[in-house]
């Protein structure tokens, strides 16, 4: 059983302009208690911010978000699947390129985003619906070998008679 991305992905996916100051993009990171941010031009996604970047990339070097654009820290290309990809098509990409965010581009266009908790949680489901399927499994076979049993034991009768 596989899960799409288009039923576990977030599709409210928050957004800046390269041209915001990375204080922005800090607030909205705060403020709406995300990971990262995906980067967009006229609704296109151009880059992406995390953490991170942020740590590395200003925290470090001691630089002031405001004075800081986006564009300026941004990671340019951007890694993403299409929300027809599996979430075992998502776990592989990020644990093959070492991240933790995915965004979901179809057609260009910004759909969603997940994340490796995301991936973690629908993964969980899999498991969960599989663990079920085979319990289901072992029943009928446990219910299978009782019949046989007595099937066995009546034709054991019959062949003393």
């Amino acid at each position: 059983m596989s899960l799409l991305l288009k039923n576990e992905m977030k599709k409210n996916v928050i957004t800046v302009d390269p041209e915001d100051s990375l204080k922005k993009g800090v607030n909205l990171l705060s403020e709406k208690n995300i990971g990262c941010l995906v980067v967009a031009e006229k609704g296109k996604p151009v880059g992406i911010v995390t953490e991170r970047d942020i740590l590395k990339r200003v925290v470090a070097s001691n630089l002031n978000t405001e004075k800081v654009k986006v564009k300026d820290i941004m990671t340019k290309s951007i890694i993403s699947l299409d929300p027809k990809n599996t979430v075992e098509e998502a776990a592989h990409l990020l644990e093959k390129k070492g991240i933790k965010k995915l965004p979901i581009i179809e057609n260009g266009k910004l759909v969603g985003i997940v994340t490796m908790t995301d991936i973690m949680k629908a993964m969980r489901k899999i498991e969960e619906e599989q663990s079920i399927k085979i319990r289901k499994v072992c029943e009928d076979l446990h219910r299978s070998k009782i019949t046989m049993q007595t099937k066995i034991s009546e034709l054991e009768k019959r062949a003393k008679k």
